[in-house]
C-alpha cells in the first residue's frame, strides 16, 4: 500500500470522526478520489469492525461509536496500550 493511500485512508478517518466530510461527492472530492473509491474505502474501514453510518439531515459519515484507525507500526503489544 502506498503512502497516498495511507493519508488518503487517515484523512477520511478524520473526516468521519469529526463529521466534517460532506455528502459522498464532497468527501470525495476532498480526498482527491472517485466516489466509488470512497465507497470501497468505507467498505474496508466496516471490515475493519468500524461502525460507520449517514446522516441524512447533515449529509456526513459519522462511527456510532467512540474510535479511530491508527496507521502506524506497533512495536509491541505494550507499546499498543500507550497509544490509546
Amino acid at each position: 500500500m502506498s503512502l497516498a493511500i495511507l493519508i488518503k485512508l487517515s484523512r477520511l478517518d478524520y473526516f468521519i470522526r469529526s463529521k466534517a466530510g460532506g455528502s459522498p461527492s464532497e468527501l470525495a472530492k476532498k480526498l482527491e478520489i472517485s466516489r466509488s473509491q470512497l465507497y470501497n474505502y468505507i467498505d474496508l474501514f466496516k471490515l475493519q469492525g468500524a461502525p460507520i453510518a449517514y446522516d441524512n439531515r447533515r449529509k456526513c459519515f459519522y462511527y456510532t461509536e467512540d474510535g479511530r484507525f491508527h496507521f502506524t507500526f506497533v512495536k509491541s503489544e505494550e507499546d499498543l496500550g500507550k497509544q490509546a
